[in-house]
C-alpha cells in the first residue's frame, strides 16, 4: 500500500490509533513483503497483558507503555534500528 512506497526504516503505531488500531495495522504490516521485516513498535496506555500479549501476536517487535520517557524511547528506536 502507499507506507510500502516510503520505505520507512522503522514503523511506530498506537493501539488506540482511530479506524483500523495499532495491532490490526501490524498485522496488515507484516503481510506486505516490501514491510514484513521493518521493525514496529507499539505503543500503548494500557497496562494489561493482553496488550503487551496482542501486540506480540501482530507481529510487533517491541512495546512500550505509555507515558514513555524521552531516553527510554530514543533508546528503544536504537535498538530496533540496529538489529
Amino acid at each position: 500500500e502507499e507506507i510500502g512506497l516510503l520505505q520507512p526504516d522503522l514503523i511506530m503505531l498506537d493501539i488506540g490509533l482511530p479506524g483500523p488500531d495499532g495491532l490490526l495495522l501490524c498485522q496488515r504490516l507484516r503481510r506486505e513483503p516490501q514491510l514484513s521485516l521493518v521493525p514496529v513498535l507499539i505503543f500503548s496506555g494500557r497496562h494489561d497483558d493482553e496488550s503487551f500479549l496482542g501486540s506480540i501476536q501482530a507481529g510487533a517487535s517491541s512495546f512500550l507503555l505509555k507515558p514513555v520517557e524521552k531516553e527510554v524511547l530514543l533508546n528503544r528506536i536504537e535498538e530496533l534500528l540496529e538489529r
